[in-house]
């Protein structure tokens, strides 16, 4: 389980600095299956 301090770091880099799954691994030290689930739970959460 990661805390949501790590998911918002995940999400940051994800879209900001436009990083790959594979390279968020390497930076975050996650598995990409963790990173590919935070990523599916965050896009999730915005207002429609």
């Amino acid at each position: 389980m990661i805390t949501m301090n790590m998911m918002c770091k995940i999400l940051w880099l994800y879209y900001r600095d436009v990083l790959s799954i594979k390279k968020l691994c390497r930076q975050t030290g996650l598995v990409r299956k963790t990173v590919r689930q935070s990523l599916r739970a965050g896009q999730g959460s915005e207002s429609k």
